[in-house]
């Protein structure tokens, strides 16, 4: 699921991106449940979108394959749903979900945090062996036609 989402890109940029690439179709049907509406006098209320919001992290970080629904208490898997929904928390209730990596995520990213600390830094020596490598490999080639 965190495939979706570009490095260095918060969470919030992220669900903006998803929401904006939707059909107005989809929009449209998803907006028409109003299972699906989140503010003080829709169904999903303050509570359930902080709840949501905190499992919505856990599964864009491809911890979970499913989000529990607020409302209904089903299980639900279809991303753009998922997205909308949390669209509908965040700006009903000014949610902030900038967290983008959960805790657990981030203790394993900040070992990641340099990927070339293990890469043996090239010498000239290095380089030149680099760059005779395809010659010398054609005249053993050759001296094997030869004989």
């Amino acid at each position: 699921m965190s495939d979706s989402r570009a490095a260095g890109v918060s969470l919030s940029q992220s669900l903006t991106t998803a929401m904006s690439e939707l059909p107005d179709g989809t929009v449209k049907a998803l907006k028409k449940d109003t299972n699906n509406l989140a503010g003080p006098n829709k169904k999903i209320k303050q509570d359930a979108c902080k709840k949501y919001l905190k499992e919505y992290k856990k599964f864009v970080n491809g911890e979970i394959d499913s989000i529990t629904h607020p409302v209904t208490k089903k299980s639900i898997t279809r991303k753009d749903r998922i997205d909308f929904i949390a669209d509908q928390c965040r700006a009903a209730f000014d949610l902030s979900i900038s967290g983008s990596i959960s805790s657990s995520s981030s203790s394993s990213s900040k070992k990641d945090a340099d990927p070339y600390k293990d890469l043996k830094t090239l010498t000239f020596k290095d380089i030149d062996k680099i760059l005779e490598y395809p010659t010398e490999t054609a005249t053993a080639k050759n001296k094997h036609l030869l004989s």
